[in-house]
């Protein structure tokens, strides 16, 4: 059975001793999203899911110049594109922003273009390096245009970004994972015949963490209370105020990695700063029980779709039967079920309502 995402993280420098391996046929990239409200205020944190070249395509000639500084979703949508080529090479980017001090009008207009500001960059982009430099300076280019946008809105806090890119086009394909704030992101690493194991990727921003620590020091800044700037991170897009009253203090520059993906990585799990209360120990546990929730409902959806494509099974069963098992298929043995439940475990039962 092909792996439901990919697997196994390789250190670039390791990868290049290696030989390039191609992933297995019929490897399919799905995303499932998950939320649970622990915050009254349900817009604090924003996913974005974007195939790249369909976005630049929507956009139009003038993205690659430079993107809009007004939200433009609906700009957007006028100009639909086409449907993807589900075997084409492509660029997807998978994203999480969370909003703090108030920074939820900050953390939507993220949302809609720094997607778009990082495909017009990317466009000419083909070597990792390249690729990196494009990812820097999109943040860069989106946190100066940010500020602007909330000084002459009257918006008020920041956000913090969360990006992951899969790039199909070379051989083997490659992920880039970008962050920036307090959210972590984990790769599930599983070869064969092998228990799960949860690979950190970047680093949550905050005075807690040593090397932003010693950075904060070099820049003449001392955090009170685990607070920067009066902020719980070190690095965001937007809080113009505190960026103004602190230069250098607050960056908007995030930290970026890459791998080659071969087919011992089973998947990235991305999650706020609420997720990973307990730190990398929060993320090994999430990892380890997502890893066996997944081979659990592959092994039910299989179960599924033996009872519904054997007739003779199904003259047996009653039509209430079919369709429960219709509605268990596409309702809970799929990943954004499995996800809820892990965002549930991950929130200790703190849920205030229902995601939307």
């Amino acid at each position: 059975v092909a792996p439901r995402i990919n697997e196994v993280l390789e250190v670039s420098t390791a990868a290049a001793r290696r030989p390039q391996a191609q992933l297995p046929p019929g490897t399919r990239l799905v995303a499932g999203t998950a939320s649970v409200m622990t915050n009254p205020r349900p817009s604090t944190q924003l996913v974005c899911l974007h195939d790249l070249s369909q976005l630049l395509a929507a956009a139009g000639p003038s993205a690659a110049a430079a993107a809009p500084s007004a939200p433009s979703g609906a700009q957007a949508a006028s100009a639909p594109a086409p449907e993807p080529d589900p075997a084409a090479a492509r660029r997807s980017l998978f994203g999480l922003v969370e909003a703090h001090a108030g920074g939820e009008e900050c953390a939507a207009w993220v949302a809609s273009e720094l997607p778009r500001r990082l495909a017009a960059r990317l466009a000419d982009c083909s070597d990792s390096a390249a690729i990196k430099a494009a990812v820097r300076e999109a943040y860069e280019a989106c946190d100066a245009a940010l500020i602007a946008e909330a000084e002459a809105r009257g918006w008020g806090g920041g956000c913090g970004v969360g990006l992951l890119l899969v790039d199909t086009c070379p051989t083997p394909p490659r992920a880039y994972l970008a962050s920036l704030g307090a959210g972590r992101a984990f790769a599930c690493c599983k070869q064969d015949g092998q228990a799960a194991r949860a690979v950190p990727l970047g680093r949550p921003h905050s005075a807690a963490d040593a090397k932003e620590k010693g950075r904060l020091a070099k820049a003449g800044a001392t955090a009170s209370g685990g607070l920067v700037c009066g902020l719980p991170v070190s690095r965001s897009l937007g809080d113009g105020a505190a960026k103004r009253a602190a230069p250098g203090v607050l960056l908007p520059t995030p930290d970026v990695s890459s791998f080659d993906i071969s087919a011992a990585q089973r998947f990235v799990l991305l999650g706020s700063s609420g997720a990973w209360k307990g730190g990398a120990a929060a993320g090994e546990t999430a990892v380890q029980k997502l890893s066996a929730e997944l081979a659990r409902m592959d092994a039910r959806r299989n179960e599924i779709a033996a009872m519904l494509s054997d007739d003779s099974r199904l003259a047996l069963l009653a039509a209430g039967r079919v369709n429960a098992l219709q509605r268990e298929r596409d309702e809970r043995a799929c990943e954004g079920a499995v996800l809820a439940d892990l965002s549930r475990s991950l929130a200790g039962g703190k849920q205030l309502a229902d995601p939307p």
